[in-house]
Order: C-alpha cells, then structure tokens, then sequence
C-alpha cells in the first residue's frame, strides 16, 4: 500500500509532460470516430462490388477458394489489382468473423488512424494552430466519412498515401539517415499504394524515383534503408509477383492493353485538360465543403465545360441562383489562389524540409493530374480521392497568409473553419437523416440495412424451389441483383437473375425491381409476358411480384 501515493504521483507527473496539443487531438481523434462508427452495419453502403468482394472472402474464409494472387479488376478493363485490400478483409473476417461490415473494418479503422497521421505529417510545415484546425475540418469532412465508412480498395489511399509521403520527407532529413521506421513508412506505404489504384501503380513510382534521387544526391539514404524499402515493397506485392510468374505476365499485359484502349479514347488533349481542371475545382469545393454532392464531374455540373457553354437555360438557370454562382466563384478562386501560393512556396521557402514538404505534394498532384487526362472519359468524382489531402494543404496555405498578412488574420482562420465544418455537418446530418429513417436506397447506392429489408421480403415470399427469378429496370437490376444475390443467399435463396435464355417453369416466383422515379404499373398489368400479381414499395425502390403468363 505504501506504493500506490508514489505511483500516483509518478502517472499525474508524466501526465503533466504530455503536450496540450496530444489532449486536443485526442478529442479531435475521438469526434471522428464517432462519425465514422455511428450505427456502422446498418448504415453501411453495400454496392455489387462490396458484395463480389464480400463473396470473394467469404469464400477463402470458408475453404471454398484459395487465398487470391490477384484483386479485383480495374474500371473497363482485364487488369487486376494486387491482392492487398482483399488481403485486409480476409485478415479482418478471421478475427471478427464472415460478415459484410466485419470486411469493411479496415477502411474505417484506416479512415480513423488518418486522423493523428495527418495532423503530424502537417506539423512539418504548417503551426500547430493551423495543423489542429486542418485535422478538425478532416474529421467532419463529408467526403471523409463516406468513403471512411465502408469496404473499397480505393478508400485506404488518403491513409496510406499520407504514410509514404511522411516516410519520404523525414528520410530526406539528414539527421533520419539511420533512422529505419521512416523508410518502413516508405516501403509500407509505396507496396499498398500500387495495389489500390491502376493510377497510383503508375505515379507512386515515379515519385519514389524522385525521392530516391534526392537521397542518393544528399547522400542520406543507407543500403540498410534501401533493402528495408526493397523488402517490403517486394514482400507485400508477393501475390501478384507470384501471378506474373504463373502466367507469364498476363496481368501486365492486361494492363498495357487497358491503358492502350482507354487512352485512345480521349484524343483532344486540350478539351480533356480543361475538363481534368474543372474536376479538381469542384472536387476540391467539395471535400472541403461538401458543396456539389454529385458523382458527375466537369460535364453535367457547374464546371460542365461544353453543356454549359452551348446550352442557354444552363447558363439562365445557374446565373439565378445567387449562392451557386458565389461558391463556384470562391472554388475557382480557391483553386487559383492556392496553387499561386503552392508554388510560391516552393520558390521561395528557405527551411529544407519545408521546401521538400511543399514540393512532394505538387508532385503528388501533377503525376496524377497528368495520368487523368488520356482517361478523362472514365472520370467521376471518386476518383480524386488519389488526391483527398491536397485541398487540405491548399487551405493550410491560404489560412497560413491570412494569419500572417491580414489584421485579426487568426480570427478571420477561425471563422473560415466553423463556416467549413459547418457546411460539412449540415450534410452529414442531412444524409444521416435519410438513412435513419431508410430512404437512402436509390439507383446509386445501395443500404445494406435497407437492402436487408427488401431481402426479407423477397425471401419471405412462396416459391416452389429455392430459386426465385430477378429482372427489372435497368439501373436498379444492376445496382441491387447481387447485393440481394449475397443476402438471400444465406437465407437458402438462390436469386437468379433473368437472361435472354433463362427458362422459368410458370409457377416458379418472379420479381421485377424497379424505383419510383420510373414508369409505374398496377396489378394486373403485364412485364415481358408476366402478369403483376403485386406492387411492394420500400421508399425509393420497387419491387413487383410477377407470373409468367
């Protein structure tokens, strides 16, 4: 007993060492992660490639499939990614078992973790105010928390991009010569990165290149760090590297071909350029503000670079709209404006490691940039989540003038934040409010809290074996066929989806799904020669049961 007063007081003494600033991270660090946890399974978008990947594990979870070599395919083309995110699910469902949200832990759990690795990666250039009020914005980002809070190889990019950058800068320092977890950051970073996006397979290295020649110059890399970076690099992407040999390099040559047919296609190389601009812009707005919620980039928004031009009731209809034409004015002039102060720095910083900081991130952003351009065509807004930190750091500039250049410029930063993080949770809020109340299902995302109940449904219908036939709408067969397909199928339902050369006996049960925005029919009426039986509305999707006549 006569330990516990010293102990006592030995734990409040180490307390008091912790900087102010930790606690306030903390606080940030736990905000976020309620916002990215909060009724997590029912709220958790479930589109057919979260249930093909959710298959795929579930499936080497139970011993019906080897553990993959490659991942899944990219966009239009025969190209697989490595096998890392599926990797992350299968190491997830192994302890936490086979369940759809149990897959996407690694992405919220990376999206979390994001939080402390961005405000330290930050600290390298910017004050501690700044860094702090940069990292409160990054957790109520709107586009954050979406692509935080479900499984998609995509999602870990900001994570993992932001650790190699990290690793890179602090290994181009000197005094980290012999340091060794900053080239584990590298290696780390640079072997996920080239497995989670086809374009990131083509900039991440030649920004290693770079980096690599910045070290060899200064002589401050050792072969100890090259062969850590080597290892693991090599390590990490064993999968495909063992793929390659197996089939003499046909994933590559899948990759050569992909890019050959898909840069064909966007031949004008200025109109492309314009339209990869206009993208940044607005997805720049929108991270930081979650202005422009649309999955249309450049054309059909208001950055739409030929509609908008040629089309008078566009141009009528945005003008009469005073705040539209407001934001899209201050996101050009967000774009401009930070790129002005971007390069600037650049130019003229004077500290090394601030110069390098600056340096990395324009980089980072003109490789892919440039990689954008011949597949412009293929382009939405998802993409630029490659490009999640750079508006971050574009701000940070700007709020960094402002404080040093402008009277009262610290208030002036301050209250830019709060309009910022308002404009961000009046989204969140809003889109949390549809999905409280399970009306978030449309034909561009699927729920799987809401999904699950139109499978209820489905399942709890008579049927003669325990197959039950799927056609519809377009858009919604698409987006809900194999959701329902992995849902039913757990329930003894096989869900087969109607084909030119389906045969179907009359009395087998046949449903047609469909949404509410689309032609509506009563019962009685006939589908591709099905007689309705009945109409089942869940909010925005419909489902009819049908006969076959």
């Amino acid at each position: 007993m006569m330990y516990w007063p010293t102990i006592g007081k030995e734990i409040s003494e180490r307390i008091r060492k912790v900087p102010s600033y930790y606690f306030i991270v903390g606080i940030i660090l736990i905000l976020g992660t309620f916002f990215r946890i909060y009724e997590f399974r029912d709220f958790l978008v479930f589109n057919p490639d979260q249930a093909r990947d959710a298959q795929i594990i579930e499936n080497v979870l139970s011993g019906k499939q080897d553990i993959p070599l490659l991942g899944p395919q990219s966009g239009n083309t025969k190209f697989s990614l490595g096998p890392i995110f599926y990797y992350f699910g299968i190491f997830s469902g192994v302890i936490f078992g086979a369940r759809p949200e149990v897959f996407a832990y690694p992405d919220v759990l990376f999206s979390i973790l994001f939080i402390p690795l961005f405000f330290f990666f930050l600290r390298k250039y910017f004050s501690l105010r700044i860094s702090l009020l940069l990292v409160s914005l990054l957790a109520t980002s709107y586009f954050a928390l979406r692509y935080g809070r479900f499984a998609w190889n995509t999602n870990s990019i900001p994570f993992f991009s932001v650790l190699f950058l990290y690793g890179a800068l602090e290994m181009m320092n000197e005094k980290n010569k012999n340091v060794l977890k900053w080239p584990i950051f590298v290696g780390i970073g640079l072997g996920v990165l080239i497995q989670l996006h086809t374009v990131l397979l083509f900039t991440i290295p030649l920004l290693s290149a770079f980096v690599f020649f910045v070290l060899l110059k200064k002589k401050s890399i050792t072969l100890k760090s090259f062969l850590i970076i080597l290892f693991l690099v090599i390590f990490i992407n064993s999968g495909q590297i063992v793929s390659e040999i197996q089939t003499g390099g046909a994933n590559i040559s899948a990759l050569f071909g992909g890019v050959s047919d898909q840069s064909g296609s966007g031949s004008n190389l200025v109109r492309n350029t314009l339209f990869i601009s206009a993208c940044q812009i607005q997805s720049n707005a929108h991270i930081l503000s979650s202005f422009l919620i649309t999955e249309q980039c450049g054309r059909g928004s208001f950055f739409a670079e030929s509609d908008f031009m040629t089309k008078e009731h566009l141009r009528q209809q945005f003008f009469a709209d005073g705040s539209a034409v407001m934001m899209v004015c201050l996101s050009i002039l967000f774009f401009l404006l930070g790129y002005i102060f971007l390069f600037r720095g650049i130019q003229k910083e004077k500290e090394e490691e601030r110069r390098y900081f600056l340096l990395l991130i324009a980089l980072y952003n003109i490789l892919i940039f440039l990689i954008f351009i011949p597949v412009a065509s293929e382009i939405t807004m998802r993409y630029f989540i490659l490009l999640f930190i750079v508006p971050f750091i574009l701000l940070g500039l700007l709020l960094q003038y402002v404080e040093e250049k402008i009277l009262y410029g610290h208030t002036i930063s301050f209250l830019c934040l709060i309009v910022l993080v308002s404009m961000n949770m009046y989204t969140n809020i809003s889109m949390t409010s549809l999905l409280i109340s399970k009306t978030a299902n449309n034909a561009n995302t699927a729920i799987l809290g809401e999904t699950e109940i139109i499978a209820n449904f489905i399942s709890s219908l008579e049927r003669k074996s325990k197959n039950i036939y799927m056609m519809g709408n377009y858009e919604y067969e698409k987006r809900y066929h194999k959701p329902l397909q992995y849902i039913l199928e757990k329930r003894g339902v096989n869900l087969v989806e109607i084909r030119n050369k389906t045969r179907i006996h009359s009395d087998e049960t046949v449903v047609y799904i469909t949404g509410k925005n689309k032609k509506q029919l009563t019962i009685g009426d006939e589908i591709n020669d099905a007689l309705i039986l009945s109409k089942h509305t869940f909010n925005d999707v419909i489902i009819y049961v049908l006969r076959e006549l």
